[in-house]
């Protein structure tokens, strides 16, 4: 479910304050999530299904620039340069290397490709200082049957993104920290067998 945790940051922007509509809303998130050199954010992420008494909460890290990006998540870091994907686990000092074909790709092209194939509608909070999205597939989709977005007020930039699946699974990311335009160099986009001497490198291209 990275790639839902990820989704999460191609909203992390500023929506114009004079939008009318979820789709003008909705529209501001695309056009500046492309203005966007880098993206940054610290982020809780909950995994909720009540029927199945799932409630597990962790913390992690992500930054994306263009096609690249890492994750750093529960002893896992998952980092891509946008051709190959490593994934390390510290715990067993080994890293997985992949190709980044197009089932795993950035995930922040999520928001792109469901965008045209969504519907989008404003909800009522009692809370007034956020705004919530609710997305919705026209088709039946096997990723997630709704998204809901909160936006904060003031700043006009997302505080909570949750994607339900199936079966009723809510993962839920909450930022805690957000950056953008840090000018992360293309190297921290992949991984250095160097700087883990020892690690076991299992080649899966």
């Amino acid at each position: 479910m990275k790639k839902h945790i990820i989704t999460l940051l191609a909203l992390a922007l500023c929506i114009t304050c004079n939008a009318q509509s979820a789709k003008d809303i909705l529209d501001g998130v695309m056009k500046t999530m492309k203005s966007y050199s880098d993206i940054s954010a610290e982020f809780d992420y909950t995994m909720q299904n009540e029927d199945a008494g799932i409630n597990e909460t962790m913390s992690g890290k992500a930054w994306s620039k263009g096609n690249a990006y890492k994750i750093k998540l529960d002893g896992q870091e998952m980092i891509c340069d946008g051709t190959t994907i490593w994934t390390y686990i510290s715990e067993s000092d080994e890293v997985m290397i992949s190709d980044a074909d197009g089932n795993s790709s950035n995930p922040l092209t999520l928001l792109e490709e469901y965008y045209d194939n969504v519907d989008v509608r404003l909800l009522k909070n009692s809370d007034f200082t956020k705004i919530s999205l609710e997305m919705t597939p026209r088709e039946d989709d096997d990723k997630f049957t709704k998204m809901r977005l909160d936006i904060d007020t003031k700043t006009m930039q997302p505080q909570c993104l949750t994607i339900t699946d199936g079966n009723d699974t809510d993962f839920i990311c909450k930022i805690k920290n957000l950056e953008v335009n840090k000018q992360l160099d293309d190297n921290f986009f992949t991984f250095d067998a160097k700087q883990h001497p020892g690690v076991e490198i299992i080649d899966m291209r």
